[in-house]
């Protein structure tokens, strides 16, 4: 679980990513949205989320896009930290 700073809670599932808005849990409708198991989140910037995934790497996710950094699709973390910038 993580709570952006924008005040939303977001949820890492076995199944993806969901958010908790208007009293219920809803995933993400872009298609490029992650569908795999949701290992870490963590903020970045204003706006945008840092998402770990097991066996889609880590993706950045702003304004509704969904963006895959470029890293080696077999890194898998854990955990995730960004600072206050």
């Amino acid at each position: 679980l993580h709570f952006d700073r924008q005040g939303i809670l977001w949820a890492g599932t076995s199944a993806g990513l969901a958010s908790w808005r208007e009293g219920k849990f809803t995933e993400p409708t872009a298609e490029d949205a992650p569908r795999v198991p949701i290992l870490a989140l963590a903020s970045f910037r204003r706006t945008g989320l840092v998402i770990s995934t097991a066996g889609q790497g880590i993706f950045l996710a702003e304004e509704g896009r969904f963006q895959p950094l470029d890293v080696r699709a077999t890194v898998e973390c854990d955990a995730l930290y960004t600072d206050a910038e």
